[in-house]
């Protein structure tokens, strides 16, 4: 075999393997033969701490009826100290703790079930024992124990008074040993998870990957005695990745709002809390707001089959307004304020000097702080991320409050989608404009798909764009950002109007290499409204179509760009996004 050949083999020999690891998150594990196998540990005052927690994963796989000791670490001398775990001759697993006398401290747990891996813990914290089984707490008893002073710890064998005796026939993995006594939640919630270290108060660590004892922490390293072999481990939960939890500004004033849950890629459900009851109290998703300062808001995610639990903050900041009363006086708690024209209000108010004042936040995440539009929620709120949000425009809906997508990303963000079409069937003149108004999407996985449902609200967007003329609109077909651009309409256009003449446009960011081409690609003016095949259009009308939005005579689901004057084109998009700004 060439040497090239054989290195591609080793290469893929290893990618395999990587593979098989990634999926599965198995460690490995020393596995001893019960007669003359196990880890010595020379002694280390750091391994025997006056207060502690020691847990590890253990598999017996026989040996019934005999003293079976995957840990210990003891000195049994007139007096017993240090401690001892065992897989009992009566078949149950027990822990022990030595307390100056001739006997142990001892806690039992439930019966030991051959060939599986169990999760066994056992805690001190001075004046109490703790024993855990899987995560469970199975034991506790109220005694005094004292430290191994000078004996060896051992895996896979007893006894570390003298030779050892107590063989263990099965696996250890995951030898952990903290100088404190840690929670039940502490102990379940990673029993599973692959630490990493440096962690507050962990002494040693034992992982055995590498088929040796060598402590991950740096300290305490052990020796193998007589061969114990390296066997796939325990397969552990790895952590989850949570995005999309970002800090908050609201005011006094403002009204409870519900948390978005942050993006995660673990099924876990979240819980939330608040760190100052004095600015913010949580209760399930609801915020609601009790006075200016800071308060850090905590989501913690639960484990799952793949991922452990993990969590996520963000900083809310609440800030005080001083406002003018009904009564004329000032204040920064009173809800009975006015604004300048002496009318009771709940979005603004006027300060001692008589200026008008905002006395809610406007972040559109909820009803009660509905934004203005997405370019309003994005420069108020420069760390809004893509979404849903709430805005209000009093020429819309009665001005009730609604729900639109916001793209807050491209090009410095702010953008509203006005315009989702996915599927050329169900389309017609009235629907072009406004079609599922009442969002259907719940996120941004719903926007880009194909398979969700068409939505439009052009017809109100000549209320959420930012200004008359000088306004932005954005176009993207196939995917994100591309086969389309940002333009500025460079006159009072509207997004209804039923002619092709709003041609003074500029195109500000291009998205492919596509080039205007009237008739057969987009063509140069902002899309325009009319009862025909191509309902929303760049065409002039003429025939041909391409350069539509929203078609009611076929394609897949308008066609696009049929010449890209030398660039690429797109015939059929399957899927075009409209937005302003």
């Amino acid at each position: 075999m060439s040497l090239f050949l054989f290195n591609i083999k080793k290469a893929i020999l290893f990618l395999s393997l990587f593979a098989i690891n990634a999926a599965t998150q198995a460690q490995n594990a020393l596995l001893f033969n019960g007669s003359t196998s196990y880890v010595e540990i020379p002694y280390a005052a750091t391994n025997n701490p006056a207060q502690f927690t020691v847990e590890f994963w253990a598999r017996v796989d026989g040996g019934a009826g005999d003293f079976r000791s995957p840990l210990s670490n003891r000195n049994y001398f007139w007096t017993v100290t240090g401690f001892n775990f065992y897989a009992t001759p009566a078949n149950i697993w027990s822990f022990t703790g030595g307390n100056s006398t001739g006997a142990w401290s001892e806690l039992n747990g439930p019966a030991v079930v051959i060939g599986q891996w169990t999760h066994l813990a056992a805690t001190y914290d001075g004046t109490t024992y703790r024993f855990y089984v899987n995560g469970v707490l199975v034991n506790t008893l109220e005694a005094v124990f004292s430290v191994n002073t000078s004996r060896p710890l051992r895996v896979g064998a007893g006894r570390t008074e003298g030779g050892p005796l107590y063989y263990f026939p099965g696996a250890v993995d995951e030898v952990k040993i903290w100088n404190y006594a840690r929670s039940a939640s502490q102990i379940n919630d990673n029993k599973n998870v692959n630490l990493p270290v440096p962690q507050t108060g962990l002494v040693s660590y034992y992982q055995f990957e590498d088929g040796l004892a060598t402590s991950k922490t740096g300290n305490n390293d052990g020796t193998l005695i007589n061969a114990p072999t390296s066997v796939t481990g325990v397969s552990f939960t790895i952590a989850p990745t949570i995005t999309n939890f970002n800090n908050i500004t609201k005011t006094y004033f403002d009204a409870s709002y519900t948390i978005a849950a942050p993006t995660s890629n673990s099924s876990g459900a979240f819980t939330y809390t608040s760190n100052n009851s004095a600015v913010a109290t949580v209760s399930g998703t609801t915020v609601t707001i009790l006075g200016a300062g800071t308060a850090t808001i905590t989501a913690a995610q639960a484990g799952d089959a793949t991922y452990y639990s993990s969590s996520v903050t963000y900083t809310l900041t609440v800030n005080s307004v001083s406002i003018v009363t009904k009564n004329g006086e000032f204040s920064t708690t009173n809800f009975n304020y006015v604004n300048k024209n002496g009318a009771l209000s709940t979005s603004n108010s006027v300060t001692i000097y008589g200026q008008a004042v905002s006395t809610k936040s406007n972040d559109g995440l909820s009803a009660a702080s509905a934004g203005v539009s997405a370019l309003q929620i994005k420069t108020d709120f420069p760390s809004a991320v893509d979404g849903l949000y709430w805005i209000a425009n009093s020429n819309i809906n009665s001005g009730t409050p609604f729900q639109i997508y916001a793209d807050m990303t491209t090009d410095g963000g702010g953008w509203t989608l006005i315009m989702k079409n996915s599927n050329n069937a169900g389309w017609n003149y009235t629907n072009a404009i406004s079609l599922n108004t009442t969002i259907p999407y719940s996120n941004t996985a719903d926007v880009i798909s194909t398979s969700t449902v068409n939505y439009s609200i052009i017809g109100w967007a000549d209320y959420i764009k930012k200004s008359e003329s000088g306004f932005q609109y954005m176009i993207d077909a196939t995917s994100r950002r591309s086969y389309g651009g940002i333009w500025t309409a460079n006159g009072n256009y509207s997004f209804v109007k039923t002619d092709n003449s709003q041609t003074n446009i500029t195109l500000d960011t291009k998205f492919g290499t596509w080039n205007y081409v009237n008739d057969d690609g987009i063509s140069e003016r902002m899309p325009w409204y009319q009862n025909d095949c191509g309902a929303i259009t760049t065409d002039n009308g003429g025939g041909h179509w391409w350069g539509t939005l929203i078609s009611r005579c076929g394609w897949n689901p308008t066609p696009w760009i049929s010449d890209a004057g030398g660039g690429i084109a797109n015939r059929d998009p399957g899927i075009i996004w409209y937005w302003v700004r």
